[in-house]
């Protein structure tokens, strides 16, 4: 918006007037909350936001309180003026460069910089504006817009207030002296993006008197141009995780020592001493039974003493079955001793987990169902949500305010919960 100045001569310094000054500070103010929608992809930045809009408003209630000095020049106000510009201005510039450590004490002292306007008993004052966000639903046909602050003669039918937004008619719901509320039609709202914010402007015309009687009552009417940010139609990015069972046969090579003396059983007169061996696989691992275990002695062979055999006789997954035979010498006073290696093939089953992604699209105010494939369970969800959280829902999880998770058959209901428009 061109700024309007006022020249004391042809040699002075343009000086700025009142109203441009406002104005330029509310042109500022929108662009950049614009350029914070426009950048939220997944997420509406509600800080900045919040933050942007509380200027907004106090700028807007500033040119009504000082509706009387928007044609002067900054050297014609009081110091009362020019210290609200300032604080103003510089509330703007915090905004414009998103100092988020700062945001919050912004929009505390834009609201209370409201409070402090010097406003008459007669002068409409807006306070606060309700949702912070608006969500677009599929059961709703309208969404309630709900201004709250001081309008001394909203009550009087002489005295109407109107809303339109995006060029749309806003019939009135609820009219009192602190409440102002409206039903928005949803075509009103022009976001269609499943995962991009808008936001969306409307203005708000509260018509008011001086309170004086005719012939001297003047009747004014304070405009406050009002914006709403528009979530996307989906809560957010969703993404459910299935998990499927089976398991990886993993083969090795093992090998086990065995040393049998006839120390440790009852030796005989003469002949031959029949010993059976049982050599089970790890714990927790099988014999592979399409491979041949195989003996071998002891290379070094300084164990191995006298006559002695070794045979394999049977193996199954879960054993090998060996005899050994010790002879004795026989003088009955000395008989073999054996040591040998068993090598065979043993696996183990691991249990194998297969994880499919998949993209979940689901709308403000609906509900699907996850259809796990045969052979799979629904392992979790992934919910990055607007407000730029994200949390993994497992099936014992309820998920939060909005995103619900309900197990049904066997299976996971969604839920996409629709949350309070006025009490964000």
């Amino acid at each position: 918006m061109a700024v309007t100045a006022v020249k004391a001569s042809s040699f002075d310094v343009p000086l700025p007037i009142i109203g441009s000054i406002l104005d330029g500070l509310m042109d500022r103010v929108n662009n950049s909350i614009q350029q914070v929608i426009n950048s939220a992809t997944s997420g509406v930045l509600s800080m900045e936001v919040e933050a942007g809009r509380q200027v907004a408003n106090a700028i807007q209630n500033a040119k009504e309180a000082y509706a009387d000095s928007l044609d002067k020049t900054t050297q014609d106000v009081n110091k009362l003026v020019t210290d609200t510009l300032g604080k103003l201005t510089n509330m703007v510039l915090l905004v414009e460069t998103d100092v988020k450590s700062q945001l919050a004490q912004v929009a505390a002292d834009a609201q209370q910089l409201v409070l402090s306007l010097p406003f008459s008993k007669q002068n409409p004052q807006l306070t606060s504006i309700a949702p912070q966000y608006v969500v677009i639903s599929t059961q709703n046909d309208t969404v309630l817009v709900k201004f709250s602050g001081v309008f001394p003669w909203s009550a009087d039918s002489r005295y109407p207030t109107t809303f339109t937004l995006n060029g749309q008619a806003c019939p009135i719901f609820q009219n009192t002296t602190q409440v102002l509320m409206y039903r928005a039609p949803v075509g009103a709202f022009t976001n269609t993006s499943i995962d991009k914010c808008a936001y969306v402007m409307g203005n708000l015309q509260v018509k008011w008197s001086n309170g004086w009687m005719w012939p001297f009552e003047r009747t004014n009417t304070a405009q406050y141009n009002t914006g709403l940010a528009v979530l996307p139609l989906s809560p957010g990015k969703i993404t459910a995780y299935y998990m499927s069972g089976g398991f990886n046969r993993v083969p090795k090579d093992f090998q086990t020592v065995c040393t049998r003396s006839a120390e440790n059983y009852p030796r005989p007169p003469t002949g031959w001493l029949k010993i059976p061996v049982t050599v089970p696989p790890e714990l927790g691992w099988h014999i592979d039974t399409s491979v041949t275990p195989t003996l071998a002695l002891d290379p070094a062979g300084h164990i191995n003493h006298g006559n002695h055999t070794e045979q394999i006789i049977s193996y199954d997954e879960n054993s090998i079955q060996i005899e050994v035979g010790l002879q004795n010498n026989g003088v009955g006073q000395y008989v073999g001793v054996s040591q040998f290696f068993v090598n065979f093939r043993e696996y183990q089953d691991q249990p194998l987990s297969n994880i499919r992604s998949e993209p979940v699209v689901l709308r403000w105010g609906d509900s699907i169902m996850l259809q796990p494939r045969v052979g799979e369970t629904v392992w979790k969800v992934n919910f990055v949500c607007f407000d730029g959280t994200s949390n993994d829902f497992g099936p014992a999880d309820i998920g939060n305010k909005y995103l619900q998770l309900i197990n049904e058959n066997n299976t996971i209901r969604l839920v996409a919960l629709v949350p309070d428009q006025i009490q964000p």
